[in-house]
């Protein structure tokens, strides 16, 4: 069975070795608070039906830890009707073949997520930790190339994460996805 999670995401600090960073349109999340709407600069990817994520901390769910830099964060989840949340950004400065990258961003899971669940129509608190996979590709919401993986987000508290990739081939979008633990069977949806 799959559990609702909410992923924390703040400050995506971003270079290409040997390179100057790739600059992304709002990497801290900064936005105005609130629920269901992608925080500026970015656009939601999640599957149509479901809500968008949210902008942190807006006093919903039970969640609400400060922000690590800055006044906003990310939230996404993963649900147990098997869907979950991910967002996406054309960049200015696309992806290049065979160079190796760096992203690094704070990350956490919610201590609480207090939501109603749509697959068993009752208020669970979901706060399973879930793993956050970095996509690219040529289309908003990309599936083209899965990037990188963090493994299980399991603390509470913000935490330093670096992934390091190479991509395939020149991309024009980055996307983020917040996924399950457990992500042996993956088909791309977006």
């Amino acid at each position: 069975m799959k559990h609702l999670f909410t992923i924390a995401l703040l400050a995506l600090l971003w270079s290409a070795h040997a390179q100057e960073g790739i600059p992304l349109d709002n990497p801290s999340f900064e936005d105005m608070p609130q629920l269901g709407r992608a925080p500026s600069g970015w656009e939601d990817c999640g599957p149509l039906g479901e809500s968008p994520p949210d902008i942190h901390p807006n006093g919903n769910f039970g969640i609400g830890p400060p922000a690590w830099d800055g006044k906003t964060y990310l939230g996404m989840v993963v649900r147990d009707n098997d869907t979950w949340e991910a967002i996406s950004q054309f960049l200015s400065t696309p992806l290049i073949q065979g160079r190796c990258y760096s992203l690094s961003f704070y990350a956490c899971r919610a201590e609480g997520l207090i939501s109603l669940s749509r697959l068993k129509n009752e208020v669970a608190n979901y706060n399973i930790p879930a793993v956050l996979r970095i996509w690219a590709g040529n289309n908003a919401c990309p599936v083209d190339q899965l990037l990188a993986e963090t493994p299980p987000i399991e603390g509470i508290g913000w935490a330093k994460y670096t992934l390091e990739f190479v991509p395939e081939q020149n991309y024009d979008y980055l996307g983020l996805e917040a996924y399950y633990k457990k992500s042996c069977n993956y088909s791309a949806s977006w």
